[in-house]
C-alpha cells in the first residue's frame, strides 16, 4: 500500500511539472523511452507535417462532422442490404455502434529512431532534467532542439466507418498475404529462413549485397484515386467471377471509399497500402527474380539482395524512385545492414546474423518488480533467449546476445537465482546443455536450425496456401457456452492467490453431478494497473466534442 502511495504521488507530481512548464510528454515510436519537448515545439511540427503532406484538414469552424459521416455510412450499408449485395449479418456487423460512436481524431508520435545522431545524450539529458525539475521546484525545463520526425495516428476507435474498416481487413488480408506470401518478411524469423536457403543454393557470392530502402509516408502519400485504382485490379485478378464469395467488386469499391484513411489506425490501411505497392513494385521484384536474387517487404521497409556492380543497383533503384511521384524511397547498398530486428552481414562470402538492437530502443525489460504474474516474467526469458537462438547464425554471437539480455534482465530487477532457473529449463526443454555448459557449436547449430523453423504465432495463423477464396469470408465467431472467462485486475498483494482459491471454490461448490456446469471450463484471466503511458500521455481531445453530432 505505501508503495502505491507513492508512486501515485510521484506521478501526480510528473503531470503538475508537466502542466506548469507547458510541456507535452509521449512514447516514442518503436522504443520504450518517453520524449518530452515544449506543447507549442510539437503542436508546430504537426502543422507542418499537416502541410507538408495535404492530407489531414483541421476542424477549425467548431462543427463536428460525425452525424453526417454517421448518416452516409448508414444510408450505404441500408442500399447495400436492399439490393442484397450484403447479408443482414454483414449489415448488422458494419452498422455504426451509436453507443461510442465518436470522430476519428489524428495524433503524432515522435519517431527518434530515425535520428541517429545525438540520441543517447539526448535521452540521458532530457532524463536527468526530468529528475532535477522533480526534486527541485525552481529549475526550469530546457529543450534540445533536435529535428525529430513524427508518425501520424489516426484513431478510429468508436469511428462510424471502424466496423466497416474491420470487415474488409479480415477479408482482403489473408487474401493479400496469400498472394504476396513470397515478396513479404512477416518477421525476422522468416527473413532468416529466405538468407540461408539463399546462401545453402550457392548465391551468396563475396560481391553479394544487401540492399535495404524505406518508403518515406507510405500511409499518407498514397493518392485516392490511385489506392482505389489499385485495389479494383487487385480485386479483378484474384477474384472469382468478380465476386470474393458473395460481395462483388463493385460493393468491395463502395465500402473501401467510405474507410480511406492516410495514417496508421485503421485496420483496413495497412491493407490498402500493401495492395498499392504490390502493384508498384512488379518491376522490382521481376528483375530480382530473373536475378534469382531475394526480394521481400515489410509494410514500408524492403530487403533485397544482388550481385550486380554497386552502380548498376542504384540505377535500378533510382528508377523505381522515379515511377510514382507519391512513392519515395530512401536506399542504402552495403555488405551489411540492418533489418527490422536482424543484423545481416556478408563477410567474405560467409552469412552472418544477429539481434539488432534500435539506437532507440531502451535496453529494458518488463520490470521484475511489475504488477503481473510470474509467468510473464518466465515467458520473457524465454521469448528472449528463443529469439536469440533464431537471429544468431553461429554460437558466439548468440553468447554475446545472450550475455547482454542478461544485463538487460538484472537491470530490470530479476534476481539471478530467477534468471539461471529458467535459463536452465530453456536449454534443458531443448535438449541442448551443451551450448549452456560448453558453447558446442555443433550442438548450437543443429538447436539453431531446430528453432529457426518452428513454426512462429503468425504463421499458425495464416490459412493453408491450398484454401479456397470463400474460405476468407468472415464469419461471426460463435459463442462456445462450454467455456467461461474471467477477469480480474492482478496485483501481487493480498489477492496474488485468487486465482488458485477461485478454482478450488468453484470445483467445490459448481462442478458436481448434478451441477449445469459441470462441463464448463473456467478460464480465469487478468488484467493490469494502468501504465504509466496511460497516466501522464494524454492524445485525445475533448471527449464532448468528439462524439458531439450535427447532422446537415
Amino acid at each position: 500500500m505505501a508503495r502505491a502511495k507513492h508512486e501515485n504521488q510521484l506521478v501526480l507530481s510528473i503531470q503538475r511539472k508537466l502542466k506548469k512548464a507547458n510541456a507535452i510528454i509521449r512514447r516514442t515510436d518503436k522504443s520504450k523511452i518517453f520524449y518530452i519537448c515544449s506543447s507549442k515545439e510539437f503542436e508546430q511540427k504537426a502543422i507542418d507535417y499537416m502541410k507538408k503532406t495535404g492530407a489531414y484538414q483541421e476542424i477549425t469552424n467548431g462543427i463536428n462532422p460525425l452525424g453526417n459521416i454517421r448518416h452516409l455510412i448508414t444510408n450505404l450499408l441500408d442500399n447495400l442490404k436492399e439490393k442484397k449485395s450484403i447479408t443482414n449479418e454483414q449489415w448488422k456487423n458494419m452498422l455504426p455502434n451509436l453507443r461510442n460512436c465518436e470522430l476519428p481524431h489524428l495524433y503524432f508520435i515522435p519517431k527518434v529512431h530515425k535520428v541517429r545522431s545525438f540520441l543517447s545524450s539526448l535521452y540521458i539529458f532530457l532524463t536527468l532534467q526530468f529528475i532535477v525539475k522533480l526534486s527541485c521546484p525552481f529549475f526550469n525545463f530546457n529543450f534540445i532542439r533536435i529535428n525529430v520526425p513524427l508518425r501520424p495516428i489516426m484513431s478510429f476507435k468508436g469511428s462510424p466507418a471502424i466496423n466497416i474498416s474491420k470487415f474488409l481487413n479480415a477479408l482482403l488480408a489473408p487474401i493479400y498475404l496469400r498472394m504476396a506470401r513470397k515478396t513479404t518478411y512477416i518477421s525476422g524469423t522468416d527473413l532468416i529462413r529466405q538468407l540461408e536457403n539463399y546462401r545453402n543454393n550457392s548465391r551468396l557470392q563475396t560481391t553479394t549485397l544487401f540492399i535495404i530502402f524505406d518508403v518515406t509516408d507510405l500511409y499518407t502519400m498514397i493518392p485516392r484515386d490511385g489506392a482505389l485504382d489499385a485495389l479494383a485490379r487487385f480485386l479483378n485478378k484474384y477474384s472469382n467471377n468478380r465476386k470474393i464469395g458473395n460481395l462483388s467488386i463493385d460493393t468491395i469499391l463502395r465500402l473501401s471509399r467510405m474507410v480511406l484513411g492516410g495514417a496508421m489506425g485503421s485496420p483496413f490501411t495497412m491493407v490498402l497500402a500493401n495492395i498499392y505497392m504490390l502493384d508498384w513494385e512488379q518491376k522490382l521484384i521481376e528483375d530480382q527474380e530473373s536475378d534469382k536474387e531475394l526480394y521481400g517487404r515489410y509494410i514500408d521497409d524492403v530487403f533485397m539482395t544482388t550481385n550486380l556492380s554497386r552502380a548498376d543497383i542504384i540505377k535500378r533503384l533510382d528508377e523505381a524512385n522515379n515511377k510514382d511521384p507519391n512513392i519515395k524511397i530512401t536506399y542504402a547498398v552495403q555488405s551489411a545492414v540492418d533489418f527490422l530486428d536482424v543484423a545481416i552481414e556478408n563477410k567474405d562470402q560467409k552469412l552472418i546474423t544477429s539481434v539488432f538492437h534500435k539506437p532507440a530502443a531502451e535496453s529494458c525489460v518488463l520490470p521484475f518488480s511489475s504488477d503481473h504474474p510470474r509467468y510473464t516474467h518466465r515467458n520473457t526469458i524465454y521469448c528472449g533467449l528463443l529469439r536469440a537462438v533464431r537471429f544468431s547464425s553461429d554460437v558466439y554471437h548468440f553468447d554475446h546476445e545472450r550475455f547482454n539480455f542478461e544485463l538487460t534482465l538484472i537491470m530490470s530487477g530479476y534476481p539471478l537465482s530467477f534468471i539461471n532457473l529458467h535459463f536452465k529449463r530453456f536449454f534443458e526443454a531443448n535438449k541442448a546443455m551443451n551450448v549452456w555448459k560448453y558453447l558446442d557449436d555443433n550442438t548450437y547449430q543443429q538447436l539453431h536450425r531446430k528453432l529457426l523453423y518452428q513454426s512462429t504465432r503468425n504463421e499458425i495463423k495464416q490459412l493453408p496456401v491450398n484454401s479456397t477464396i470463400d474460405q476468407y469470408i468472415p464469419k461471426t465467431k460463435i459463442w462456445d457456452r462450454q467455456r467461461l472467462i474471467l477477469h480480474y485486475k492482478y496485483e501481487s498483494g493480498p489477492i496474488i492467490k485468487y486465482r488458485r482459491e477461485f478454482h478450488q471454490l468453484w470445483e467445490k461448490y459448481y462442478v458436481h453431478r448434478e451441477s449445469l456446469l459441470k462441463n464448463v471450463r473456467l478460464t480465469i484471466g487478468t488484467t493490469n494497473n494502468p501504465s504509466l503511458e496511460r497516466r501522464l500521455v494524454k492524445k485525445k481531445p475533448p471527449s464532448d466534442f468528439l462524439a458531439d453530432i450535427h447532422v446537415n
